[in-house]
């Protein structure tokens, strides 16, 4: 089944498609918009033949919901519409590429392992979709487990190092530094045996090669999410840009990888079972501490949990959070969309660390000092907001003075500004390309200038015509075509009026009357020519005058 699915199309309900991003078969990926709130989605859409075990898939997204990690982007929607399957992730504005044996591999590797050592306890592994990365195992139809992404891990390891893959299961025929190569084996192994290495151990043999010293491993003591009827600090969080795109810097590099290596997002499709962790139990001896206690000391169980009070307290932050960072994202989305890092870069980056801070605040349990913290960014984002009209004018006032004055790398930085803030207003974009050209426009100007000084006309003007191509509104360059043009007129008619009085000279009649017409042609509004054909006349009524006196 062939997908044709256009900009502004809506799917999956509630959402419009706006831009296409790329292709990893039999998905699509696409940049879509929140029809209610504007936010930005990343959205993966597939032929629902093209996907049998769909159901497996959703159900293994519904058990990673609850994941925390910087590096794992969470999916936060899936489902399947008109025979389409899809799936809703945050859209990372910024990330590039991750390219093996071109990029430095220990940041990117190095994350892999900390997501590695995160989701393996719970139970889940990753399931890789390109089959040089699948492990023997998988390419028989096994079921994944932390092994598989063992193998795959080392086969990362060796493109990035080599750029090439290991060339069989436990034989790679890349070189490798001979600090790697006994890792490297073993965890591209065929055995399942081998490969059964812990993300730590890995982390710390690449850390001292990588570093020259073993790294502890940075893994937060994560959970899933559970259920309650209880209302906890962790129940109601503030939900912005940061929280939902996690670090973009770190969860690029991990996309990266996954777009041009072919690992996929780790909570895509997480298709092993939880472990289940079972509390045993011995019953008897429970029953006898029980009997032995004293009637006086046993305390009655007291129940827990918020006051309702507390409780509603907590809900009424809860809304007024969720409203303050729907309107911080907002913000910050179209602050971005109108180049916010080229004017005012510092005071944007220093809201946004005042933000971290203040989502410290509220996990931390002071929501009255986060609000407060919230608010406040929201009113600098407002007032970020609301200059804009101010800098778009003084960029283009200040793009103007250096396209007037021939400053062409102060009038690209501003004309640049403007046409971030405001990138629909044609005149602006036509500035900018004035800016862009107006480098080579002066070159070519100075070259013409310096042939016209040296009488080489011809040349000149080939160099004025250029640069007024380029840029009409540089009038130093139309004014030279038309003065080196006037120039080369005027030369060919002196050259024309004195060919026809050497003719005269000559009593050559006919071809000095066909030089002054041609002088008469090149400026049909000089009087020179008409004179010196009314001189060619007298001349021939002369001689005929002379001839007949001397018959």
């Amino acid at each position: 089944m062939t997908m044709k699915l256009i900009e502004g199309q809506v799917f999956p309900t509630g959402y419009q498609l706006d831009k296409r991003l790329a292709d990893h078969a039999p998905w699509e990926q696409w940049v879509c918009i929140n029809e209610q709130t504007g936010e930005r989605a990343l959205v993966q859409i597939a032929p629902a033949s093209e996907i049998p075990d769909w159901t497996s898939h959703a159900q293994a997204i519904e058990k990673a919901k609850g994941l925390v990690h910087e590096c794992v982007n969470p999916v936060y929607s899936h489902g399947q519409e008109n025979d389409l399957c899809y799936f809703l992730e945050p859209y990372l504005s910024e990330y590039r590429p991750y390219v093996p044996n071109s990029d430095s591999p220990w940041p990117v590797l190095s994350e892999l392992l900390d997501v590695l050592a995160y989701i393996h306890p719970l139970g889940l592994s990753h399931n890789g979709e390109y089959d040089a990365y699948l492990s023997p195992q998988l390419k028989d139809g096994g079921r994944p487990d932390p092994t598989d992404d063992i193998y795959a891990l080392g086969q990362l390891l060796f493109a990035s190092l080599t750029g090439e893959l290991a060339s069989s299961p436990g034989e790679p025929g890349a070189p490798l530094p001979d600090d790697l190569r006994p890792l490297a084996e073993q965890m591209v192994s065929s055995s399942v045996i081998d490969r059964n290495l812990t993300p730590l151990l890995i982390k710390e043999t690449l850390a001292r090669y990588f570093e020259g010293s073993a790294e502890n491993i940075a893994v937060a003591d994560f959970s899933r999410a559970q259920q309650s009827g209880a209302i906890s600090a962790h129940d109601v969080p503030v939900v912005t840009r940061q929280t939902r795109a996690i670090n973009t810097r770190h969860a690029a590099v991990a996309f990266g990888v996954l777009a041009a290596v072919g690992i996929i997002l780790f909570i895509l499709l997480p298709t092993a079972d939880p472990v289940t962790q079972e509390t045993r139990v011995d019953q008897p001896a429970q029953v006898d501490s029980i009997a032995s206690t004293p009637p006086s000391t046993i305390q009655t169980p007291q129940e827990t949990g918020p006051t309702p009070f507390a409780a509603a307290r907590l809900e009424h932050l809860q809304k007024e959070g969720e409203s303050i960072a729907r309107d911080i994202l907002r913000l910050q989305l179209t602050l971005e969309d109108h180049g916010i890092f080229l004017w005012a870069d510092a005071r944007y980056r220093q809201l946004a660390e005042e933000l971290d801070s203040a989502e410290a605040l509220y996990r931390e349990g002071s929501y009255e000092a986060a609000m407060s913290a919230y608010t406040a960014i929201r009113v600098g984002l407002e007032e970020l907001e609301d200059e804009m009209t101010a800098r778009l004018a003084e960029a283009v006032a200040s793009g103007d003075a250096a396209l007037a004055s021939g400053d062409h790398e102060a009038a690209l930085t501003a004309l640049t500004i403007a046409n971030a803030i405001e990138g629909n207003n044609p005149d602006i974009k036509a500035k900018l390309s004035r800016a862009e050209n107006l480098e080579e426009v002066l070159s070519l100007v100075r070259r013409a200038e310096l042939a016209e000084r040296e009488n080489n006309l011809a040349v000149a003007l080939d160099l004025f015509t250029s640069a007024r191509d380029l840029d009409p509104a540089w009038q130093p360059a139309p004014d030279g075509v038309n003065r080196i043009t006037t120039a080369i007129k005027t030369q060919r008619f002196n050259e024309s009026m004195s060919a026809a009085f050497q003719a005269i000279a000559a009593r050559q009649y006919e071809a000095a009357r066909s030089h002054f017409n041609e002088a008469q042609a090149i400026l049909p509004d000089s009087k020179e020519p008409a004179d010196g054909l009314a001189q060619v006349s007298q001349a021939q009524t002369n001689d005929a005058i002379n001839e007949k006196r001397v018959a």
